[in-house]
């Protein structure tokens, strides 16, 4: 069974990105014209939600809010782009990996609690041969799903859940495969904020410099460890 996925998908994801994109600039074009938000105004509501950081009741509020968005299919990647732009490359980390493993669990155990059943129905054989594929391997399988994402994140781990894999392997594989993405991905988004925020140009320059970094590693780093784990298959054949 073939884990990597199509080689289709990274084009798939340049086009949702670019929509996406295009998408926010319209709204950004359509609340400037109307008046409804100006630079001034989108600053101080940055700023406001940015002067949040380390307030107790704000841990319990973000994890509400990755855990209701995850389960909705927002996708992972836009909310630790969020919280990196908003609270920086520490405070950011530490909510989008505490809301992004709390999403894990709730999301396993839904799968555990509704078994294969469901997966067969909505999703085919191929989510339910994923399903037993992880229940079969355990703690290195999740790493590498973690980091190789077979489907959206809520849905690999509601297939986890219910291939009855043992909570801790799974729970230790999410969070090894993925802490290093949420590491870049949350940077990225800090560095976006720094860059809108300085006038200086050599931090203008670090800044883009460091995105640039931080996505060609995003892109290509999963594209040599699919090729890796290709050849190590094929070896084991």
């Amino acid at each position: 069974m073939s884990i990597t996925g199509n080689n289709k998908r990274p084009l798939w994801l340049f086009c949702g990105l670019l929509l996406l994109l295009l998408l926010m600039a319209l709204l950004w074009r359509f609340a400037w014209d109307s008046d409804w938000l100006s630079v001034a105004q989108a600053k101080h509501m940055v700023a406001t939600a940015a002067s949040w950081h380390g307030e107790l009741w704000l841990w319990p509020l973000l994890i509400t809010v990755f855990v209701l968005l995850l389960l909705l299919m927002f996708p992972l990647t836009i909310l630790v782009v969020l919280t990196g732009f908003l609270y920086g490359p520490w405070w950011g980390f530490c909510y989008a990996t505490l809301g992004t493993l709390m999403s894990a669990i709730v999301s396993y155990e839904i799968g555990r609690r509704t078994g294969q059943k469901p997966l067969l129905k909505f999703g085919g054989k191929r989510m339910l041969n994923i399903s037993r594929f992880i229940g079969d391997r355990g703690i290195r399988t999740m790493i590498l799903i973690s980091i190789l994402p077979l489907a959206p994140f809520t849905l690999t781990n509601i297939m986890a859940g219910a291939s009855h894999i043992r909570f801790w392997p799974y729970l230790a594989g999410s969070a090894i495969g993925i802490i290093p993405g949420i590491a870049l991905v949350n940077f990225a988004g800090s560095q976006l904020s720094a860059l809108l925020q300085s006038t200086d140009k050599t931090d203008v320059a670090v800044s883009i410099g460091t995105l640039v970094l931080v996505t060609l590693i995003l892109i290509f780093a999963p594209r040599w460890l699919k090729k890796y784990w290709r050849k190590r298959r094929h070896h084991q054949v």
